[in-house]
């Protein structure tokens, strides 16, 4: 398989993990949505404040997790367009295929991963 090849294959699997990602931003924006709709029309009562607060909590972290991933799925995509894609950001050395066959946004190679995240 040559370079483009597999390049062509990472960005359809980019794009596809991109729609999954805003298919599920959508559904917590939504959620988001019914949760406050339903604390308007209950009113404030002490007893359900605070479970609609942790439940807003747990929607905003989510929806926090899930934006900081599809930037990065961007990212990706930015590098196919820009013939950058596949190769590490710290040290410009190839990131092996089998790297990116489980993390196609990787920007880093596995060690300097590990240099990175202390």
């Amino acid at each position: 398989m040559t370079q483009n090849e597999t390049y062509k294959k990472f960005r359809l699997r980019l794009l596809q993990e991109k729609k999954e990602l805003l298919a599920e931003l959508l559904r917590i924006e939504r959620d988001s949505l019914e949760n406050s709709y339903e604390q308007y029309r209950e009113g404030t009562r002490d007893f359900d404040v605070a479970g609609d607060v942790y439940e807003e909590e747990l929607i905003l972290t989510g929806r926090a997790q899930l934006l900081a991933h599809l930037s990065e799925v961007n990212n990706a995509l930015k590098r196919i367009r820009n013939n950058t894609y596949g190769t590490s950001i710290v040290s410009g050395k190839p990131i092996p295929d089998e790297r990116l066959e489980v993390l196609p946004w990787a920007t880093y190679l596995v060690e300097e991963e590990k240099y990175l995240k202390r």
